[in-house]
């Protein structure tokens, strides 16, 4: 099994301190074993970090990506852009439209995560987040973007925060063929009963059909066909804004990764996981069984499951959306947690070593180490380092 590793350096404007040389010692001992596949790095301004990981990992000719972001979590980039002296530095976000025509709320997970999202049909938010990610790799030899929350919220905002109905957005959805008011109509009308289903998803498995869909391959289909036609217009949506950059990153020779959802729970936050595997070099699927926080399993499905009335175990979720990623067009390479944050993620060795075990079962030879190398605990690495079999 091969690894890539992240490596955390903070918010835009604000870098976190990285132990660079605890990073390297570690970075070494895997790559000493030819097991580094390669190494993602941001979203700080971290020149002094990202000049010595570039010279070491050329010398091991080991790819290494600008971890970046799409539409949340750079809340400074034009301020960045303007220290930079590029144009884009004098835009400001446009933000996403709830369904009530309010400017959609974050979800606050901590201070470095706020899970704001902007409006990713915006040409304005395109061009901060493709300038944003082309400052760094026209600075530093990096090899490509890793990009991330390349989405709209997920179901944590509830079903008001499905937008975006900017009039941007509903312009789109109308010239998409769907019947806007409709699905608004309709959204409404589900928002009424998820107070008592969706929010009490956490603890009670949802056994009613807020939104009576079925999954397939990666797409929830619904009984109502113009809310089938306002969530296909909403992943096109994402899909145009990735192939975008990925153009403008095949223009200077880089390449394109994309951080996405589990499959199951991708759909709700517009991301079509195997159409966008045709836009990308490759995808980092978050196949997370052990995260209590957005993008974890336990914490999305209980949503899906509330809203459609389908419920799965996590272990059912990981196995099913396993088989389905080996029809992706790009390499794959599955997103596991080895941190361990309380409280929200303890993952033992063991249960990191059954997942690794799966994950090569099922055909897969490389693997992302969420979240951030530097903090990994010693175990779990030892896991990864020794591959021996844990009593």
């Amino acid at each position: 099994m091969k690894y890539w590793f992240q490596v955390h350096t903070g918010n835009v404007c604000q870098p976190s301190p990285v132990n660079v040389d605890l990073v390297l010692q570690r970075l070494e001992a895997f790559a000493d074993r030819h097991q580094l596949d390669g190494v993602f790095a941001g979203w700080g301004a971290a020149p002094e970090v990202y000049e010595i990981l570039v010279k070491k990992l050329q010398e091991w000719h080991i790819p290494f990506y600008f971890k970046s972001a799409a539409f949340s979590e750079i809340e400074e980039a034009p301020r960045l852009l303007a220290q930079w002296g590029r144009e884009a530095g004098q835009l400001s976000y446009e933000p996403m439209m709830d369904l009530h025509m309010e400017e959609a709320k974050p979800y606050h997970l901590n201070e470095e995560e706020n899970f704001l999202f902007r409006c990713p049909s915006s040409p304005v938010n395109r061009r901060i987040m493709e300038e944003f990610a082309l400052a760094f790799t026209d600075r530093f030899s990096f090899d490509g973007v890793f990009l991330d929350r390349i989405r709209y919220n997920s179901l944590i905002s509830g079903i008001s925060g499905m937008g975006c109905f900017c009039p941007g957005c509903r312009r789109i959805y109308r010239d998409k063929g769907v019947d806007v008011d409709h699905v608004r109509q309709l959204l409404l009308e589900a928002e009424v009963h998820e107070r008592t289903e969706v929010q009490g998803a956490k603890d009670v498995p949802g056994d009613k059909k807020i939104l009576p869909a079925i999954y397939r391959e990666g797409i929830w289909i619904f009984e109502d066909p113009e809310l089938n036609k306002f969530f296909k217009a909403r992943s096109e949506i994402i899909i145009e804004a990735v192939r975008s950059l990925r153009e403008r990153l095949q223009a200077r020779g880089k390449k394109l990764g994309l951080d996405l959802f589990t499959p199951s729970a991708a759909y709700f936050t517009g991301q079509d996981v195997l159409g966008l595997s045709k836009e990308a070099d490759f995808i980092k699927p978050m196949l997370y069984q052990f995260t209590d926080a957005p993008a974890g399993i336990p914490f999305e499905m209980p949503f899906v499951s509330a809203l459609t009335g389908r419920y799965w175990s996590v272990t059912e979720v990981f196995d099913a959306d396993l088989q389905l990623l080996k029809k992706a067009s790009c390499s794959v390479y599955p997103g596991i947690e080895v941190n361990v944050i309380d409280p929200i993620c303890r993952v033992s060795p063991r249960e990191l070593q059954e997942t690794l075990k799966k994950i090569e079962q099922s055909g897969f030879t490389g693997i992302v180490c969420s979240w951030n190398m530097e903090k990994m605990p010693e175990e779990n690495c030892q896991v990864l380092f020794t591959e021996k079999t844990i009593s």
